[in-house]
């Protein structure tokens, strides 16, 4: 589950970097292409794989417990308890996989529609402050290029008048 959620994680944030380092477009057609495209498609699969990997998470702790707690004459129930988990995790990451299908987007949009305004929401934050500093970085090493042209011109202008 860690690797699934540093996966995730790492998917999620090179998608990310890749809409900080795009120029944010200034005419409305273009901002609703790419943009959002993106933004949909990282917090598509953000939700849908958290989802999955919290079901996982809650079954392996049920199998930890069931080993902890087993008894030999109840062994019987428990073992269908197990059962019962580790079917309802699997049917769970089968609409998981389902909902990933753009033809599926309508019942994506219904029964994920929570938790996906949560974390555009979040998104939309985070990528907003990653742009306004890669946009004040960008200013600020312009202004520095500027200032060195600036004075290498007055210096060779001074030694242009120098005798």
């Amino acid at each position: 589950s860690i690797v699934g959620l540093s996966i995730i994680y790492l998917f999620v944030s090179r998608l990310r970097k890749i809409m900080v380092a795009s120029r944010p477009s200034t005419t409305r057609s273009d901002s609703n292409g790419n943009d959002e495209l993106i933004m949909h498609l990282m917090t598509k699969l953000t939700v849908l794989g958290v989802v999955s990997i919290v079901l996982i998470c809650i079954d392996a702790i049920i199998i930890a417990i069931y080993q902890l707690i087993v008894e030999e004459d109840r062994d019987w129930i428990v073992g269908i308890i197990l059962w019962y988990s580790q079917t309802f995790t699997i049917w769970i990451e089968v609409i998981c996989l389902f909902l990933t299908f753009n033809i599926n987007k309508g019942i994506y949009d219904r029964i994920c529609c929570g938790c996906h305004k949560l974390f555009t929401r979040r998104t939309i934050r985070k990528v907003t402050e990653e742009r306004s500093k890669h946009l004040e970085i960008q200013m600020s090493s312009q202004q520095s290029l500027d200032l060195n042209s600036t004075n290498t011109n007055v210096q060779s202008e001074d030694d242009q008048f120098t005798p």
